[in-house]
């Protein structure tokens, strides 16, 4: 499945001769991150979607491919003002094809403030930015009634980032504006998008025009707010219509609240989500959220974790709604290594299947377990 379409050929061009220039005094380094899990529903007949972008899915069948990865994030400081960051991940769905989602060159303005051009991970929620890092969350995934909205994980375009300190808070900034594109063909899209829509279409292109966003964070000892905005023009485009199928345009504009407690033995994180569509036939309005509370005993970190989902079509009056609970335990495996084991249970509810969880053989309950193991290098 292709997650991002590739980069600019020039700019990839430039940031690749920075990490190979050998006469200049090159600052590089790098991390290295991986995901090895397997799962399955526990129902026969059940899916479940994991990756909303991508329409990746487990089933009643053991897969250890629907979420492994592999990735490098590699930076190269020309000197204190210019930089060069590349982000590569090697997902096993993809039969090993690299997705690039990071590839950007930045200018430091001033120690606390940078710009940046090329493409970068969307700052859409709280983890948004280091989604492919699975050793940086307590879950083997996050909720994906927030994180399964949208279909964009990066964009191509400048980005601006700030830091500052007022009234003893941490304050982050970070302003973004460009476009995404993102083609779904994979086996698991033409699987599951041919039964989200009734066999309308097997594969999509959504493309994000206009697009612009903006989070701010606040932070001051264990406590963390924040809030996100996002505005662009959508455009969904059938690859193979049939059925009448056409392409969709519609503005859009995602907002998010960030509330999180991380103290010394245990923490609570909270987010919600609405997106409104003004215009077209799709769902009208999305509201999601989800609360997440852990405890730190030691190596161990067990979790439990509530999320709800919504959708509405205002033409059609249909409502979806769904909401699921989440027990996990981390343990870590010294210190760049953790394994993760999640229960999920959606309960789904409303006049259709919500695009979180499909069952084959009904509006029921449906169940999935999996297990991972995450690390760095």
């Amino acid at each position: 499945m292709t997650r991002t379409t590739r980069p600019r050929n020039t700019l990839v061009a430039f940031i690749l001769a920075a990490f190979a220039a050998p006469s200049m005094a090159v600052d590089f380094s790098y991390q290295g991150f991986g995901t090895v899990a397997a799962g399955r529903t526990l129902g026969a007949g059940q899916q479940a979607l994991v990756d909303g972008a991508n329409f990746a899915a487990y089933d009643n069948e053991w897969s250890a491919a629907t979420e492994s990865r592999l990735g490098v994030r590699a930076r190269a400081s020309l000197d204190d003002t210019w930089s060069a960051t590349l982000q590569g991940t090697s997902y096993a769905s993809e039969q090993g094809r690299i997705s690039v989602q990071s590839a950007y060159v930045g200018y430091m303005l001033n120690p606390d403030w940078e710009l940046t051009l090329g493409r970068r991970q969307n700052a859409l929620y709280y983890y948004s930015d280091f989604l492919p890092v699975g050793y940086a969350y307590h879950w083997i995934r996050p909720p994906t009634e927030v994180y399964g909205i949208s279909p964009f994980t990066t964009y191509d375009g400048l980005g601006l980032q700030g830091k500052a300190v007022l009234g003893g808070w941490r304050w982050q900034l970070s302003l973004a504006l460009g476009q995404s594109s993102n083609v779904r063909y994979s086996d698991d899209a033409k699987r599951y998008t041919s039964r989200v829509s009734r066999g309308a279409y097997d594969t999509v292109e959504d493309r994000a025009e206009q697009r612009i966003a903006a989070q701010l964070l606040a932070s001051d000892g264990p406590w963390t707010f924040g809030a996100t905005i996002t505005s662009l023009d959508l455009v969904r485009e059938p690859q193979n219509p049939t059925n009448g199928a056409r392409t969709e345009e519609a503005p859009v504009r995602y907002y998010g609240l960030i509330a999180r407690w991380d103290g010394r033995q245990a923490f609570v994180i909270g987010e919600g989500a609405y997106v409104e569509a003004v215009e077209g036939r799709r769902a009208n309005s999305i509201y999601a959220g989800y609360i997440s509370a852990g405890l730190k005993l030691g190596i161990w970190t067990p979790h439990f974790t509530y999320g709800a989902y919504g959708e509405r079509q205002e033409v059609s009056t249909r409502v979806a709604r769904s909401h699921s609970e989440t027990i996990g335990l981390r343990v870590e495996l010294g210190a760049h290594a953790a394994l993760k084991m999640d229960y999920n249970r959606v309960h789904p509810q409303g006049s259709y299947q919500n695009a979180q969880f499909i069952s084959a053989t009904g509006r029921r309950n449906a169940e999935l377990f999996s297990a991972a193991l995450d690390f760095t290098f």
